[in-house]
């Protein structure tokens, strides 16, 4: 959804949240130490490269184990969110594409929030479209427990699969925030 919502403006990035922390577990030299600790050495190959696998089995087969790497990865994860939006700043809109946008306090840094609602069959699929195994599937569905803060979404999208009115939607609300953004800063913004 985030790429359909690039495609409909020039100046636009696109802050993928999953590939940011992949990126976190490899250049911060912090990290693997404090998953060795609270994780043991198992989650690790021979040349000290992450399983992310293993990873991911520990930590969604026990909420627990999920709260534990979170708390290792969240504030990680916002310091460098923050450190990207000052560095991205040239662009006209930013949009962080988050399943973890509340948990990890990104949404205080958003302007407009849209949740891309989805049915668990739908989910799965775009999770075996990351080539994920059954067992890692079901694995993430029951583990995964994300927060929303209702309060905070502007928008709501409910990704059904019909992909025409998925985009009408998207376009109603691409069309309402330029309108609020107009009338908020008093001349035209794109």
């Amino acid at each position: 959804m985030a790429d359909f919502f690039k495609n409909c403006h020039s100046n636009v990035l696109v802050l993928n949240i999953d590939k940011a922390a992949k990126s976190l577990y490899k250049k911060n030299p912090e990290i693997k130490p404090e998953l060795r600790n609270v994780f043991g050495g198992d989650i690790f190959d021979g040349n000290n490269d992450i399983l992310f696998g293993r990873l991911a089995e520990i930590v969604f087969s026990e909420q627990k184990e999920l709260k534990k790497l979170n708390r290792i990865m969240f504030p990680h994860i916002r310091r460098e969110v923050k450190r990207l939006l000052i560095t991205v700043a040239d662009f006209d809109h930013i949009i962080i594409d988050a399943a973890i946008l509340f948990g990890a306090k990104l949404d205080l840094l958003c302007d407009y929030i849209i949740f891309v609602d989805s049915s668990e069959g739908k989910r799965r699929l775009l999770l075996k479209n990351k080539n994920l195994s059954d067992n890692e599937i079901e694995l993430r569905i029951k583990g995964q427990q994300i927060k929303i803060n209702n309060s905070r979404v502007n928008y709501t999208i409910i990704n059904d699969g019909d992909e025409k009115k998925l985009h009408e939607r998207a376009g109603e609300i691409i069309r309402d925030i330029e309108d609020r953004e107009k009338s908020k800063n008093g001349r035209e913004q794109v």
